[in-house]
């Protein structure tokens, strides 16, 4: 279902061996992706076709940000996003609760708030993306870093 026009389209969903852990998201192009346990797919004249050159195959969660980068968690990989025409992986944020991470939404303020089985917290998209890109491992959980969990001052 395209959720940024007032046309509505309607997918069915086929060739799909197992409708559990499927997660979904609309690129800013409209392009619908899926991606399940197994792999990630995007929807191209009616039939998945699936992304190859994925840092990782097992994909739980799937957003695209404002500047249209996207961004997976991964069972083994943790966070990484694919912007300019290829994939980096912020090193640091990969470790505790982001390795774990179910579900990625973005503020209007430009903070991305990760869900995970062991709680919630949020990073400004800015910085995560600029660790990313560099391959730095500076990002650190805590109050000065731009890593806080919910709940902290």
């Amino acid at each position: 279902m395209s959720l940024t026009s007032t046309t509505v389209a309607t997918y069915t969903v086929c060739a799909v061996k197992s409708t559990s852990g499927l997660v979904f998201a609309e690129n800013p192009a409209g392009d619908l992706f899926v991606g399940n346990r197994s792999r990630l797919s995007r929807m191209e004249n009616g039939r998945l076709v699936e992304v190859t050159g994925l840092p990782d195959r097992r994909v739980r969660a799937i957003h695209f940000d404002v500047e249209g980068n996207m961004w997976l968690s991964t069972r083994d990989v943790g966070l990484s996003v694919f912007s300019d025409g290829q994939w980096f992986v912020p090193t640091a944020a990969n470790q505790a609760l982001l390795k774990l991470v179910t579900s990625i939404n973005e503020d209007a303020l430009g903070n991305f708030w990760f869900g995970s089985g062991r709680g919630i917290c949020w990073v400004r998209r800015t910085n995560l993306l600029a660790e990313a890109r560099a391959g730095r491992a500076d990002l650190q959980v805590g109050p000065t870093s731009g890593l806080r969990f919910a709940g902290q001052e």
